[in-house]
């Protein structure tokens, strides 16, 4: 297909919902996923990755927004398993938390990483999630390895190393970048399919 046949932008969430919450370093040291519980999102390796990284970082917390065929081990310390919440309670769990996680096996793009990036949130996602090179870079997160523990365990490791500055930087940027995406701009790139091929 020919560059002027395709449109962008026409995938976001709702900026209304998810809205910027506190500063970065003033947020729980909280990391956060959402979605289903399912093999394609690479919850085992997940799992086994938080466990790694809390073993030097006792005082972060995972959080697991989802249900699905896989298990979250809820009784391992430091995990705390909300189950399917509807979206304004999703969108206030993004607020607190400081990082969103996305580690999947494949994602076309990645909703929630736009949700979480409107948030405020730091990112960290798998580099087979579609959404990482509109919405990550090294100002705002992290890329990892989809095949490896411990990549996703040293993303999360630099993520909590660091500093009051580069979380301060790294909300603007996931914010700046979260408005190339969204219901306004659907509507202008619609509006401009109508007028090219509108009859």
């Amino acid at each position: 297909m020919r560059d002027r046949h395709i449109f962008e932008g026409m995938y976001g969430a709702d900026p209304d919902v998810f809205t910027l919450g506190p500063p970065l370093h003033r947020r729980e040291k909280t990391m956060l996923f959402v979605g289903q519980l399912i093999p394609r999102k690479n919850i085992d390796r997940l799992n086994r990755a938080f466990r790694r990284f809390r073993r030097d970082h006792p005082d972060w917390t995972l959080r697991v927004v989802g249900e699905g065929e896989k298990s979250i081990p809820e009784e391992e310390p430091g995990i705390e398993v909300e189950g399917f919440l509807q979206p304004e309670d999703v969108a206030q769990r993004m607020r607190e938390s400081r990082f969103l996680l996305l580690p999947s096996r494949e994602d076309h793009w990645g909703l929630v990483v736009h949700e979480a990036a409107l948030s405020g949130c730091g990112l960290i996602v798998s580099e087979n999630v579609g959404a990482a090179p509109d919405l990550v870079t090294a100002e705002n997160g992290f890329v990892h390895q989809v095949g490896s523990v411990q990549s996703l365990k040293d993303a999360m490791r630099a993520g909590a190393s660091k500093s009051r500055d580069w979380l301060a930087n790294a909300s603007d940027t996931s914010r700046q970048l979260a408005t190339n995406f969204g219901p306004d701009v659907w509507a202008r790139t619609f509006e401009e399919i109508v007028h090219k091929y509108g009859r």
